[in-house]
């Protein structure tokens, strides 16, 4: 059997009007003045989207997607029978969009970059819980961790939007202020968004995510003068991060190197502060050996 022919057969059951049509008649109904109350079908079409979006949803419908979060975000807060459907339409995100023809990843990659824009809006402002799953959807589609099909939106296409959306600014922004532990993930999907793009790392670069990058190698950084120059004893603690952000450190400023006197205009360094934790390094290096 040619492997077109097995494609074929295997996608058979992805029936794209089915999931359109309900997609599109579910936000209708979520937004319309008249059956937005109507919380029994809201229900009934949310199962019945479920069941239609046999494989993963299609990149023509990622608007409705889209917009379906935002409404199941807003309604979980005030009925929680929504709150269940929340993560799950999640995670069938992680799965990389389907398209009927090569060319729709041209026309609509627009939609990829709302969607980028709306996950890196819901890591902001969603409980732990959803963030760790939005981790892991931006993980998936860059990384194709998830089922991947010849007629799946590619990985470049991804990449492409992402670089075109907010997602990179706000995980910088996000380093600043994120706990311990939101932290070490949205470093470690830093790195991987990094290494696959050089126009995310001068994003970051823009987005003045060397400071929090270079400050938070001080395990408590938060609680000393912002003009102290440190001299402290190491901890275990401060260790765990320290090569994948001098990895990544590295990988935003080569991004910019070839350009770096276009750059120097218009980028927001280091302060003098964080500069001074870099001296830091050689304990960090004589600790671990």
């Amino acid at each position: 059997m040619a492997t077109g022919d097995k494609f074929k057969i295997s996608f058979q059951k992805c029936k794209v009007n089915d999931s359109r049509i309900t997609i599109q008649k579910l936000v209708q109904l979520l937004e319309h003045p008249a059956t937005k109350t109507n919380i029994d079908r809201h229900l009934e079409y949310l199962d019945e989207l479920l069941r239609a979006t046999t494989y993963a949803f299609w990149l023509t419908e990622l608007p409705y997607v889209t917009r379906l979060l935002e409404i199941l975000f807003e309604k979980k807060h005030d009925y929680t029978v929504f709150e269940p459907y929340f993560p799950r339409i999640l995670m069938l995100c992680s799965i990389p969009p389907l398209q009927e023809k090569s060319t729709e990843a041209i026309w609509y990659g627009i939609h990829l970059e709302e969607f980028f824009n709306v996950l890196g809006y819901f890591l902001m402002v969603v409980e732990e819980e959803y963030q760790n799953i939005i981790i892991y959807v931006i993980t998936c589609l860059i990384l194709r961790k998830t089922m991947d099909t010849e007629i799946s939106v590619s990985e470049q296409s991804c990449r492409d939007a992402i670089e075109k959306s907010n997602l990179p600014e706000i995980i910088a922004h996000m380093f600043v202020d994120s706990n311990d532990e939101l932290y070490k993930k949205l470093l470690n999907l830093a790195y991987k968004l990094a290494e696959k793009s050089k126009p995310i790392c001068q994003k970051f670069v823009m987005s003045a995510a060397l400071t929090p990058l270079m400050l938070r190698f001080y395990p408590k950084w938060k609680e000393c003068d912002r003009e102290e120059r440190f001299e402290t004893e190491i901890e275990t603690t401060s260790i765990e991060h320290y090569f994948t952000v001098t990895n990544l450190i590295a990988l935003l400023l080569d991004s910019i190197k070839e350009n770096f006197s276009n750059f120097k205009k218009i980028v927001i360094w280091p302060t003098s502060t964080a500069l001074n934790y870099l001296k830091l390094e050689k304990l960090f290096l004589d600790y671990s050996e």
